[in-house]
């Protein structure tokens, strides 16, 4: 796949500058010096230590299997439009396995919609909430995505596994945070899914975004019955091991 240039309008780039509590987010595009292939290999042959700052950018997410989703599609429509998109994800890992065994995941995404296509290049650091699989994310728009993934390949990763997530995309403000709701379906994998996140620059302000992600998904209907921390990944390579 080449580059587009009208990549930045194909859907949201989940690397977003955090929004101080009581205020409202701005969505930015990663600097290209900051976050680069690079940087990103750099990450990953740290993948065996603890590299959490107190000013790294977290993901804090929910993630449930909806029992009724309609009802949560209507609740979230009052919210905001979706933004209907398809994710082509492959998941790298050294033939060690190092990163998977470090609960680190390295993703090269390409996202299509109505407005185009981008390529998006993410590391997840280790969670750091055992509840919710929240993890540290650094995060960059890839140009060119082949030209990515032989790089990724010539330092020395490897294609893990690959799947297709069709997406609705509901990016609002509640409690003063900008949040993406993503209702999620995985061909390979039975149910619809509900991720909810915002992002927070450091850890002691999770527990508050936390907070604010579960009285949200209270007002969209979810309970504390419909959530669940498995991976995707884990879930389609199951599916396919049953076939």
């Amino acid at each position: 796949m080449g580059s587009r240039s009208d990549s930045d309008d194909a859907g949201p780039t989940r690397h977003r500058s955090a929004a101080p509590h009581g205020s409202t987010a701005h969505w930015r595009e990663p600097a290209s010096s900051g976050h680069g292939l690079g940087n990103v290999a750099r990450t990953c042959e740290r993948a065996d230590q603890q590299t959490t700052e107190p000013d790294q950018l977290i993901e804090a997410e929910f993630k449930a299997r909806l029992l009724d989703v309609d009802s949560v599609r209507r609740r979230l429509e009052r919210l905001a439009t979706p933004d209907v998109v398809r994710y082509h994800d492959v998941y790298f890992d050294q033939p060690d396995e190092l990163l998977t065994k470090s609960d680190r995941e390295l993703r090269l995404r390409t996202i299509v919609g109505d407005r185009g296509s981008k390529h998006v290049l993410t590391f997840k650091d280790a969670t750091v909430d055992p509840e919710t699989g929240s993890k540290p994310e650094h995060e960059t728009v890839i140009e060119d995505r082949d030209a990515a993934e032989s790089i990724i390949v010539r330092l020395g990763y490897r294609p893990r596994i690959a799947f297709t997530k069709d997406c609705e995309n509901y990016t609002f403000t509640m409690a003063g945070r900008q949040m993406i709701a993503t209702v999620v379906m995985v061909p390979e994998i039975d149910g619809v899914f509900l991720e909810l996140e915002t992002q927070v620059s450091g850890q002691d302000e999770l527990p508050h975004a936390l907070a604010d992600l579960r009285d949200a998904l209270a007002d969209l209907g979810v309970g504390d019955d419909q959530l669940t921390t498995e991976l995707y990944t884990t879930a389609v390579a199951d599916s396919r091991r049953r076939r």
